[in-house]
């Protein structure tokens, strides 16, 4: 007979940050590595339809007379860590108040669903009014970009906690 998971989860229960502020600051380092995967999947997915990296990553410093990849990084990944930090304020506020569980299905599923809310605002608020260079992205692109975001923001976080009940 094979080998099964055992009866008992052997790991540590998860260490939910003491305040809102651990929560956010959480928040913060899980979004900044998942807006990392978020331009990586939007890069792929540019070079795929025929666009220069370098151009995907303009889009992301709007407003700039002489728009550069290296602005448009750092603007895209200062914007992912405070949704991150956003986040972490969600789940110390409303999350973990309400909710019994602490799997990792649980973070996946709320940081899908925050990317996916994130991705609504954007459509329904920012990208109609023509103002960004955001529109350049192709819609399908957009909308996986956020969803990926958000479920590496939500698996990135239950890491953080997990990692912090570890030690």
């Amino acid at each position: 007979m094979g080998q099964g998971k055992p009866l008992v989860d052997s790991r540590p229960p998860l260490q939910a940050p003491a305040d809102l502020g651990e929560a956010a600051v959480e928040g913060l380092f899980s979004g900044i590595q998942a807006g990392v995967l978020m331009a990586a999947f939007l890069v792929a997915a540019g070079l795929l339809r025929g666009n220069a990296p370098l151009e995907i990553l303009m889009v992301f410093s709007p407003g700039q007379l002489n728009p550069s990849p290296l602005t448009g990084l750092l603007l895209h990944l200062a914007v992912s860590g405070i949704y991150g930090m956003a986040f972490g304020g969600l789940y110390h506020l409303v999350i973990r108040p309400i909710s019994r569980s602490s799997s990792g299905s649980l973070f996946l599923a709320c940081g899908a669903a925050f990317g996916l809310a994130l991705y609504l605002v954007a459509a329904l608020a920012v990208l109609p009014g023509g103002l960004t260079s955001l529109n350049e992205i192709a819609p399908l692109d957009f909308a996986l970009a956020h969803l990926l975001y958000g479920l590496a923001l939500g698996g990135l976080f239950f890491r953080q906690l997990r990692r912090h009940a570890s030690q």
